[in-house]
């Protein structure tokens, strides 16, 4: 039986693995906690970085204490590594949702493409210079 989590998906399908490869490559964090912390909330994220994991699933996940992962969450809030938002999951809404960086979920192709966009939107335009007048 295959589960089907998110919005009618198979698990398999809505792993964002390009976030969770930034999550495991980045330079930014300290300790192991934080790293697992970050993956974890990588791995939940949707499309627009958003995720919704509480603080409980990561410590019984990783098999740390809740404390450990909630002081790990801090620290990368303060390192800008994660993002607070005002919404809430679960089904009492109790879960606290966070964000992660566009760098993390967006995806490169997309990117490149809009720099390529803009770069030639920007060739396109004709810029006139001010000519000098000179009073003889």
């Amino acid at each position: 039986m295959r589960n089907y989590a998110n919005r009618g998906k198979p698990v398999s399908d809505w792993i964002n693995h390009q976030a969770v490869e930034w999550a495991w490559h980045c330079d930014k964090v300290n300790s192991t906690a934080e790293r697992v912390t970050l993956v974890s909330y990588a791995k939940h994220c949707d499309e627009r970085g958003y995720s919704g994991v509480s603080v409980r699933n990561i410590a019984s996940t990783w098999h740390l204490h809740h404390g450990t992962v909630s002081l790990a969450r801090d620290r990368l809030i303060s390192a800008r590594l994660l993002h607070k938002s005002k919404k809430r999951r679960g089904q009492t809404r109790q879960t606290k949702v966070y964000k992660l960086p566009k760098i993390a979920w967006e995806s490169g192709l997309q990117t490149d493409a809009l720099k390529n966009e803009k770069r030639r939107k920007s060739v396109g335009k004709v810029v006139s210079k001010p000519t000098r007048t000179t009073n003889s």
